[in-house]
Order: C-alpha cells, then sequence, then structure tokens
C-alpha cells in the first residue's frame, strides 16, 4: 500500500495538515503538531481565551478551538498567524452572516 503525500508528511514531521484555502487577500492555513501546538495563518483577531477555548476570527469566518490548558503561545497581528499551545480537542468554523433584520427572519 502506498502512502500519499501528506501522510508521509506526518509520518516523517510528526505534523498534521489539516487545511488551506487560498483567497484574494492572502491564504488560511491550519497545522497541527501532535494535538499539542496549533499554528493558524490568515487570523485577523482572537476574541475569547479561556484555557478550554479560544474564538479567532479568520478570512473565511470564525474559528472555535476547544481543548484544555489552552494557552496563545504567540498571536502576530501584522502577519495574521496564530501559535497557541495545550491539548486540542476540537476544532469548528462559524460561518460569518450579514444580520438579517427581524421581519427578513419570519418571513423567510
Amino acid at each position: 500500500m502506498q502512502n500519499t503525500f501528506e501522510e508521509k508528511k506526518r509520518m516523517d514531521t510528526g505534523k498534521v495538515f489539516v487545511g488551506s484555502q487560498t483567497m484574494a487577500s492572502g491564504r488560511h492555513c491550519l497545522t497541527i503538531e501532535e494535538r499539542g501546538i496549533l499554528t493558524a495563518s490568515g487570523v485577523l483577531d482572537v476574541g475569547a481565551v479561556t484555557e478550554e477555548g479560544i474564538c479567532a476570527t479568520t478570512q473565511l469566518g470564525d474559528l472555535h478551538i476547544r481543548g484544555s490548558n489552552l494557552k496563545v503561545v504567540r498571536l502576530d497581528s501584522s502577519t495574521g498567524e496564530l501559535v497557541l499551545s495545550g491539548e486540542i480537542q476540537a476544532l469548528s468554523y462559524v460561518q460569518n452572516h450579514p444580520s438579517r433584520s427581524l421581519l427578513s427572519k419570519l418571513f423567510r
């Protein structure tokens, strides 16, 4: 059985490549190293930070990171890079939608 490039990369470096998306204004990419260090590019802002969760605004929507003992190691607003450590348990995106009026919500 032949390994894919990503599987080989993971075996050689211990890093897991999560995803990447090219956009007009730049690039958004996530890398997780052994579920303990997450590096994200394309981060616009970091909101709530607790040991159990971090909410970051990215170019593709809000990224919610859940885990334990989470800490922001580095946030570089000029490059949009976020590095955090801790036990990473889950990642999820919440799409940013423009706010709708009450009438549009009632009459959909």
